[in-house]
């Protein structure tokens, strides 16, 4: 049996951290299934039937597995230490994540770029590597393509889809974007590392940067709520009379509504 479950392991992790992540699952029983891909999360773990499951996706490059792995297995040992409810990345969650880290932070595991994005990432762990740019960057191991760029490499007013929604790209905040989606007008932040697909770029109107209340906007000018295209024509008290530019119908807009500033 260790045999097979040597080999398994063989195929997803690097070569030096096999026998003991081997141990681990040996030693605590894991029940342990490798997945299809999934996209809000790489791996979990949970008790049932008094048995400790792990997964992580099959998709994974070696590195990020392992680190993904490692992960779930600190969980484990929580909730064989602790026995009752706490903060799933708390204190004790960080310090077992550590300890089981530690004996793998070495050259012949993992490459030199990650092996220092990791060390510093394990001063104090997060819930995930995906709060760490560049952490999560390394381990991804995507490349950009023509229509699949990282979101930080756009510019103002360009526009993209992510996870099934279209937004337009807002403002800088260091490691993060803020970034409005067209359906709905909510404001959003997205990590500056998230690969997303590349849409029609829209150019945000200098004039009204800071005006994006339909009421406060100029005659004329166009703009965008739930994913389509109007120009404003006429204030009629509390609401805006408005041309959607596509199908030419008039609409009636209250004023207060949030919008896109474009300019066509």
């Amino acid at each position: 049996m260790a045999a097979k479950e040597i080999e398994i392991l063989g195929k997803y992790l690097p070569e030096n951290s096999i026998q003991y992540c081997y141990a681990l699952w040996r030693d605590h029983s894991i029940q342990f299934k490798i997945t299809r891909p999934r996209k809000t999360i790489y791996g979990n773990y949970f008790y049932k039937d008094g048995a400790h499951h792990v997964t992580v996706n099959g998709n994974l490059k070696r590195e990020a597995f392992l680190v993904t792995y490692i992960h779930e297995v600190a969980h484990l040992l929580v909730r064989k230490k602790y026995r009752k409810r706490l903060k799933p990345h708390g204190k004790e969650w960080q310090s077992e994540f550590s300890s089981l880290m530690t004996p793998l932070l070495k050259e012949e595991i993992f490459s030199p770029g990650t092996l220092e994005a990791l060390i510093k990432h394990m001063q104090s762990p997060a819930a995930s590597s995906c709060t760490d740019p560049i952490l999560h960057e390394l381990l991804s191991g995507k490349e950009e393509s023509d229509n699949q760029k990282k979101v930080s490499s756009l510019l103002p007013g360009q526009s993209f889809r992510f996870e099934g929604r279209d937004f337009i790209w807002l403002k800088n905040l260091r490691t993060r974007i803020e970034c409005r989606c067209l359906e709905s007008g909510r404001i959003f932040r997205i990590s500056g590392s998230a690969f997303v697909e590349i849409g029609m770029e829209l150019s945000v109107s200098k004039s009204s940067e800071n005006s994006l209340n339909l009421s406060t906007l100029p005659i004329g000018q166009t703009f965008i709520i739930d994913n389509k295209k109007f120009r404003k024509l006429e204030m009629k008290r509390t609401r805006v009379l408005c041309l959607e530019i596509k199908t030419g119908i008039r609409f009636l807009i209250h004023g207060s509504r949030e919008i896109i500033p474009v300019e066509i």
